[in-house]
């Protein structure tokens, strides 16, 4: 028997005793679903019965629990009424003498004088929610609740979170206990129970929508209950939240998502991920815009995490195993995952197509590589499906050399080596090294690798110690290759200046100000350049340049050559230094702000 059904064998046997001068109660964590037990599983039970249901979240007075209550009475009084003519009696209002205390309801409820009056086809049961979240004394609060089921003999069903209730409360819970609640219940719902509640509460746009949510859930049921467990994630609500913004998403993308189950349910993974790190872990709203609005596609994510001390080598901060692992999971797959839009759901609540342009433009049919990086199903593979996994996916790898993704092959490097230690696969890890290096240096030379930063975690947290002699080469050859292309491309700027000067808006908005400034570029080229342009398109340059020089953060500045910045500076001195004029005074302008560059 279940957690569940033992609690509502419970339930139902105390609503059916005539006699019971006591209240009883449901503890379990928040979210866990003890409110959706008591609407779903024992409201529909009993047709018979009106629940009164009032939480007691931020509640201080009987007056507030009033106040809630009697809409709900007057609203059970006129249905009766209408339905069979059932009078209900009033509660005389509860004094000082009796409780002891200073608050007391002036006014009357309208609530039945016992259950028998009413007759057992018409009982009403009392159910207060939020039990922990009452912000007056306890005392008061379980002498209402006294009054309740011992003097009028209701029926009362407490519902709360016992191991959040502060400890000031704590004492006066233990002492009221024996008097007013005789049994409580501890509800546990299983990760299963727990997902498919969540899955209910979706408003799925439509049924497609709802049968592809469904289904990859199912196939990779314990690939997220993993992570939940991991993360201790029991939280109804947060589930739900995640699943209806992973709807939003895939009902404008739902052909990339179709395309690629295997990726579409590691994307949710990743959104779910970012979502229990900004709604339980980032307290600070500081915290959560560096994650949400930072540029992790500049900066490899390196300086969030630097600033959230996930490196074991900084102390700017407490990473705990969970945080870790949540952290992993967002940032795991940037080889095909792009953060932009899906961190853009999570700040706002609400999908803007803008925000998700060409997030999913990289999306292809799953690859034998996708199989093997999912790690939770691939350990799940019988052995010899597992082998043919990983031997189709070194023939993509070795033979037909399709895997041109630097981040996938750093990936695909890091697991493999990883499995080779353990024990997984049978392979020489010296042999692999080799093939490995000699794939990537032929995919650099022939120029078929993909232009992409490596945005995976630095060596520093020993996430690469079985293969750092790899990632290090990967990364300076990533480099050099980048290095080369993007001075092929910023060669042609400063000609495009001199031959289209009235491009100059799109110009700017496509070029990097501080990379224009490379060791390609002459000084004389420059100069011919800038004085190419009017006083007004000159004017643009200056504050571009302006702009660009004073925000350094996040961006590669090898691009950028010393040399190249002083002889400019020098030659725009040499030429203009004494000319008076608002040409003149522009060109200075351009030597003094590339001058302060360090």
């Amino acid at each position: 028997m279940t957690s569940s059904d033992s609690i509502s064998r419970a339930i139902h046997a105390y609503l059916d005793r005539g006699n019971s001068k006591y209240a009883i109660m449901i503890d379990g964590p928040w979210g866990v679903g003890k409110t959706h037990f008591i609407w779903h599983s024992i409201i529909p039970g009993r047709a018979a019965t009106s629940f009164v249901y009032t939480s007691l979240y931020g509640l201080s007075s009987f007056d507030e629990i009033d106040i809630e209550i009697d809409a709900q009475i007057e609203a059970i009084q006129s249905k009766r009424n209408k339905s069979v003519g059932t009078e209900l009696h009033s509660l005389p209002r509860i004094e000082k003498e009796a409780v002891g205390m200073s608050h007391y309801s002036d006014n009357t409820r309208r609530v039945p004088t016992s259950t028998s009056d009413s007759g057992s086809d018409h009982s009403v049961v009392v159910c207060l929610d939020d039990l922990e979240r009452w912000h007056g004394d306890l005392h008061l609060c379980l002498s209402y609740i006294n009054r309740l089921v011992e003097h009028k003999n209701l029926k009362c069903i407490l519902i709360g979170n016992l191991e959040e209730m502060p400890p000031s409360a704590v004492y006066a819970f233990s002492s009221a206990r024996e008097k007013t609640i005789r049994h409580i219940y501890r509800y546990e719902s299983d990760y299963r129970k727990i997902i498919g509640i969540s899955l209910d509460l979706v408003d799925y746009s439509s049924k497609a929508s709802k049968s592809f949510i469904r289904s990859i859930i199912k196939k990779n049921f314990s690939s997220f209950e993993r992570l939940l467990d991991q993360a201790t994630v029991r939280n109804i609500r947060i589930i739900a939240e995640a699943l209806q913004l992973y709807e939003y998403i895939y009902r404008h993308n739902s052909m990339h998502f179709k395309l690629s189950r295997g990726m579409a349910f590691t994307y949710f993974l990743t959104l779910f991920s970012a979502l229990i790190l900004v709604t339980r872990y980032l307290v600070e709203r500081k915290d959560r815009d560096e994650l949400l609005k930072g540029n992790h596609a500049g900066n490899k994510g390196f300086k969030f995490l630097v600033n959230m001390g996930y490196f074991e080598d900084q102390k700017t901060g407490v990473v705990t195993p969970k945080i870790r692992l949540l952290l992993d999971t967002v940032f795991y797959r940037l080889d095909q995952i792009s953060l932009k839009g899906l961190f853009s759901i999570v700040r706002n609540g609400y999908y803007i197509k803008a925000d998700f342009e060409g997030d999913f433009d990289s999306w292809v049919n799953e690859q034998h590589y996708d199989s093997y990086l999912d790690k939770d199903n691939y350990y799940q593979l019988a052995d010899d499906d597992a082998r043919q996994v990983f031997e189709s996916m070194l023939s993509s790898l070795f033979d037909s050399c399709d895997i041109t993704n630097p981040v996938t092959l750093m990936l695909l490097a890091e697991r493999i080596i990883d499995d080779i230690a353990c024990g997984v696969v049978d392979y020489n890890p010296v042999e692999f090294k080799k093939l490995f290096i000699d794939s990537v240096d032929s995919l650099y030379a022939s120029g078929d690798m993909q232009y992409k930063e490596i945005n995976i975690f630095d060596v520093d947290c020993n996430r690469f110690a079985n293969c750092r002699d790899i990632y290090s080469y990967m990364q300076e050859q990533n480099s050099s290759y980048h290095r080369a292309a993007q001075k092929m491309k910023l060669d042609s700027f400063w000609s495009l200046i001199s031959k289209t000067p009235s491009n100059i808006d799109s110009l700017l908005e496509k070029f990097d100000p501080q990379a224009v400034f490379s060791q390609t570029i002459q000084s004389e080229e420059i100069i011919e350049a800038l004085e190419s342009l009017d006083n007004s398109r000159l004017y643009q340059v200056v504050k571009w340049i302006e702009a660009g020089f004073d925000d350094q953060s996040g961006k590669d500045l090898y691009y950028i050559d010393p040399y190249a910045l002083k002889s400019v500076n020098e030659d725009i001195r040499s030429r203009f230094g004494t000319q008076i004029g608002v040409r003149a005074n522009h060109l200075r302008q351009i030597a003094e702000i590339i001058a302060q560059f360090r």
